[in-house]
């Protein structure tokens, strides 16, 4: 059964419409790519069953989008992206920059992987581990250096 996109009007509360557009907001003044992707899980979402999307559903339904668009990264994890009590935009800017590069270092790491998927572990090790044990070298690099340059802003 081919079931056309619903819109979220009719199937939200109004007020839950209106923080899913202020999280879209957010994220596209962030990061486009990351409006992309919210936009893309909404989407999703919006085009399950709608049995469990009613009215009195759609709180669970908001917490679901949520955790969905709160999921972070690895580099987001490393860099604690969410922990800026200070609220300083350049702390921001920081662990933003940091958590894209050890993000792309993962994706390497994961490119790479791939590569070896049918190969044994001797023939792995040979062709990946040094790469593998760079990429980490690399990453933890970039995590003391943001922690570094945080400091420094402070000093």
């Amino acid at each position: 059964m081919n079931r056309k996109s619903p819109s979220l009007r009719g199937h939200f509360p109004h007020f839950l419409i209106i923080k899913i557009q202020k999280m879209c907001f957010n994220a596209a003044q962030s990061n486009y790519k990351e409006y992309v992707e919210l936009k893309n899980s909404i989407t999703n979402i919006a085009k399950q069953d709608f049995d469990f999307i009613k009215p009195n559903n759609a709180v669970g339904i908001f917490r679901k989008i949520k955790s969905i668009i709160m999921e972070q990264t690895l580099g987001q994890k490393r860099v604690k992206a969410e922990f800026n009590p200070s609220k300083d935009e350049l702390v921001d800017q920081i662990k933003n920059k940091t958590a894209e590069l050890i993000d792309l270092l993962q994706r390497m790491r994961a490119d790479e992987a791939s590569k070896t998927y049918e190969k044994s572990p001797e023939e792995k090790n040979i062709q990946s581990g040094e790469k593998f044990r760079l990429i980490s070298l690399a990453q933890t690099s970039y995590e003391e250096a943001a922690m570094w340059a945080v400091k420094a802003n402070f000093s």
